[in-house]
């Protein structure tokens, strides 16, 4: 049942900000586990249904590939553009006890950004060895599902894959994040 008039949707104003927590579940240049983030977006509206996007993102945790373990932290900031494909179609919630007043099963967004990486890798257990920084250039592309409406904010996941080439070889990793959006 779709309810009317229908409010707007968290992303359909004239910009958004969003805050995400998660973790990075599939690493593919070292085995890893701890590996935690979050990330603060930005977004201004350049047209009913594209955004540009400003992000900080950051994630940290154990990189076990040798010894001694280390502790591996990644800051990147990125800049790029985000895309909605569908209009918002609100509909009530089909729990009694949800966690927004309507449901938008196609709010569905596809992100492209792009910007810098630091990467700092810290030696566990080994005082005499050096903690090393590096800056590469960094790729993310993103699908987001955000369901779960309320008049100015949504809620929901988005999967980001992130591409840096840093001088030793590439590392790439995907991460799932809780997004909780806010409308401007």
């Amino acid at each position: 049942m779709v309810v009317a008039p229908l409010p707007a949707r968290a992303d359909d104003g004239l910009g958004f900000i969003a805050l995400g927590v998660g973790m990075e579940v599939l690493r593919r240049d070292a085995s890893s586990n701890n590996i935690g983030g979050a990330s603060l977006e930005l977004g201004q509206a350049i047209h009913p249904r594209l955004r540009l996007v400003e992000s900080v993102d950051g994630t940290s945790g154990v990189i076990d590939r040798d010894m001694p373990i280390v502790r591996e932290s990644h800051v990147s900031a990125t800049m790029g553009l985000r895309w909605i494909p569908f209009a918002p179609e609100l509909a009530d919630p089909a729990a009694p006890f949800s966690l927004a007043p309507y449901f938008d099963g196609t709010a569905i967004y596809l992100e492209a950004r792009a910007g810098i990486d630091v990467r700092e890798r810290s030696p566990y257990g080994a005082p005499d060895l050096d903690s090393s920084t590096a800056l590469a250039p960094v790729g993310v592309a993103a699908l987001g599902y955000a369901p779960l409406q309320g008049r100015g904010y949504g809620v929901g996941v988005e999967l980001a894959e992130h591409v840096s080439y840093f001088t030793d070889g590439y590392q790439r990793g995907l991460t799932i994040v809780i997004v909780g959006q806010l409308d401007r």
